[in-house]
């Protein structure tokens, strides 16, 4: 193999690595990744933060999918222009339901229990607005 072949192969392989990690889709159809890679892994001892936001018409949980651990704290903070929420999909046995945010206000929710949550929000779930928390 040539050196240009051999460098356009590694530039290639990386560019479609970099594109894999960015992915928002999964096989459960959540923004975020379920298998327990291209999740961001909570450092905080106590808490860990997601935004939900509404910039250029792209309604988004930044970051969608969270590792955290037992006993963590989850702040979502809606820092768009619009009204958000950040609603569990499952009933059983952790529940959490926003309910209505404006723009700057927060809502937190503590995890107890080792499981993983698809949460949404209620008014932009059509599109794609999805998140997932990985609780170890």
């Amino acid at each position: 193999m040539s050196k240009k072949r051999f460098v356009f192969s590694v530039a290639l392989a990386g560019l479609l690595l970099i594109a894999g990690c960015g992915s928002s889709s999964s096989s459960n159809g959540y923004g975020g990744n379920n298998n327990n890679t291209g999740c961001t892994v909570s450092t905080a001892v106590a808490t860990t933060s997601v935004s939900a936001s509404d910039a250029n018409g792209h309604y988004v949980f930044t970051p969608s999918c969270i590792k955290i651990s037992s006993g963590q704290t989850v702040i979502w903070t809606n820092t768009g222009t619009m009204p958000h929420t950040a609603t569990s999909d499952s009933g059983a046995p952790v529940t959490f339901d926003s309910k209505n945010l404006s723009p700057g206000q927060t809502f937190s929710f503590t995890f107890t229990a080792p499981e993983t949550i698809g949460y949404h929000c209620t008014y932009h779930v059509s599109f794609g607005m999805k998140g997932t928390v990985i609780v170890q």
